[in-house]
């Protein structure tokens, strides 16, 4: 089973408001609540702090999916950041975006719950690939 969000949460980029959300840092406190998050997670459960990470940011673009039901009018600001986001501590190189949506770069492992699947953003899911060209 995968579970994706109705549509890609990226139309198109670069646009203007993406280039202005990548020039803006992250802030601290958010940086410092994942981090936080991240510690104390693999400390106290000797998990991965990469996947972890991923976690985070794929929650971060799971924020933004949900917009679209409660202020979509947001959306678009909300993709600039997550994308934005994508470039800087603690979200850099946890994933990318394919298509429009976000794909992680490290396996949640979801998948080996039985009757899991793949989730929404997996790396393994040949439908997440970039296309060839």
């Amino acid at each position: 089973m995968v579970e994706r969000a109705p549509s890609p949460l990226v139309e198109r980029a670069p646009s203007p408001l993406v280039e202005r959300a990548q020039r803006v840092e992250t802030p601290d406190p958010l940086r410092a609540v994942v981090e936080t998050f991240v510690e104390r997670f693999a400390t106290g459960f000797a998990l991965s702090r990469t996947v972890l990470r991923g976690n985070a940011t794929s929650a971060l673009f799971g924020a933004v999916a949900a917009l679209r039901t409660t202020r979509p009018g947001l959306v678009p600001a909300g993709a600039s950041y997550a994308v934005a986001a994508l470039a800087r501590e603690p979200f850099a190189g946890s994933g990318d975006v394919v298509r429009g949506r976000f794909v992680r770069r490290s396996c949640c492992l979801y998948y080996r719950v039985p009757g899991g699947g793949y989730c929404g953003d997996c790396v393994l899911d040949p439908a997440n690939r970039p296309s060839s060209s």
